[in-house]
C-alpha cells in the first residue's frame, strides 16, 4: 500500500502540472487531508459546473480519478488514470495530463455542455 508521504509528494507534482493547463487548486492544506487535487470549472448552457479530479489509493500504487456530475450520474466515472508503483514523476504528470484531456473531452461530451459549445460559446475572433 502506498505511503501518505508518496501520496502527497504525487498530488502536489500533479496538482502542479495541471493548474498550468488551466485547473485550480484549493489550499495546500487540502492537498494534504482530501482525496482532491485539482478542479476545473466548465461554463455550460444550465451555467458553471465543476468537474474534480482526486488520487485515490490503490493496491497497485494510485489511481487519478474525475467526478462530473450531468444528469443525475458521474458522466466521469469510467475514466481514470492508473498509477503504478514504478512510475516516475514524470511519468505520472504526463499521464496526468493526458488524464486531464480526456476530463475535458468526456465533459464536452456531455448535454450541458454541448448545447453550451453549440449555441451559447462566444464566437472566436479571427
Amino acid at each position: 500500500m502506498p505511503t501518505t508521504t508518496d501520496k502527497l509528494s504525487i498530488k502536489k507534482a500533479i496538482a502542479e502540472r495541471l493548474t498550468a493547463d488551466g485547473w485550480s487548486t484549493k489550499a495546500d492544506t487540502e492537498l494534504d487531508y482530501a482525496r482532491f487535487v485539482v478542479e476545473k470549472e466548465y461554463d455550460t448552457a444550465v451555467g458553471k459546473k465543476t468537474a474534480v479530479i482526486a488520487l485515490e489509493p490503490r493496491s497497485e500504487g494510485f489511481q487519478l480519478v474525475g467526478e462530473y456530475q450531468s444528469e443525475g450520474s458521474n458522466i466521469l466515472s469510467t475514466t481514470w488514470f492508473t498509477i503504478a508503483k514504478d512510475l516516475s514523476i514524470e511519468e505520472i504528470c504526463a499521464g496526468a495530463v493526458k488524464f486531464a484531456a480526456q476530463v475535458d473531452a468526456e465533459v464536452d461530451q456531455s448535454y450541458a455542455r454541448r448545447l453550451y459549445l453549440r449555441y451559447d460559446a462566444p464566437a472566436e475572433v479571427s
